[in-house]
């Protein structure tokens, strides 16, 4: 039987906040305990008492708080607009739109200090096939080869360079 029953159960007298004092004429297992009720909210009261002028520090705890909110949100789109600038492969301005053999070049710019550049960038591929004449790695739409920067260019060729050798 689960029934809650009180049967044969006496509360005694050194009952206090912190515990409870039975006395039981039987020998069977049994509990106390209470529970704290929630205190209800008088709405008609706290919209009646909610003018600036007697929460103050509450009106404006609320408005600096949606203040840095929206300064922080414009702070993260900012940067999360110039971080996609950053994604995707830089095809190479010197790149001729008839050429048949494609090249993926990844630079990793290291994180010391004056590790990037801002100079223009030639070389020269040396494969066992052929050479490419001298190109330049740029980017018309953004700065590329800053420190500790990843920059993935794409160059085009008319011909197989073969096996590749060297980068001057």
């Amino acid at each position: 039987n689960q029934q809650w029953q009180s049967d044969g159960l006496i509360v005694g007298p050194l009952t206090n906040h912190d515990q409870t004092q039975c006395y039981s004429t039987h020998l069977t297992t049994f509990a106390g305990g209470f529970t704290i009720l929630p205190e209800t909210v008088n709405w008609s009261y706290v919209f009646a008492n909610a003018d600036f002028m007697k929460n103050k520090t509450i009106y404006l705890t609320v408005i600096l708080v949606c203040a840095i909110y929206v300064l922080l949100a414009i702070y993260a789109r900012y940067y999360d607009k110039k971080d996609v600038e950053k994604l995707g492969v830089t095809i190479l301005p010197d790149n001729n739109k008839n050429d048949d053999y494609f090249y993926q070049m990844i630079v990793f710019t290291g994180q010391r200090r004056d590790a990037g550049t801002k100079s223009n960038v030639h070389f020269v591929i040396h494969g066992d096939e052929n050479d490419t004449h001298i190109r330049t790695l740029a980017d018309p739409h953004r700065r590329v080869l800053q420190r500790g920067g990843v920059d993935a260019f794409l160059m085009s060729v008319p011909k197989s360079l073969g096996q590749l050798n060297c980068i001057r």
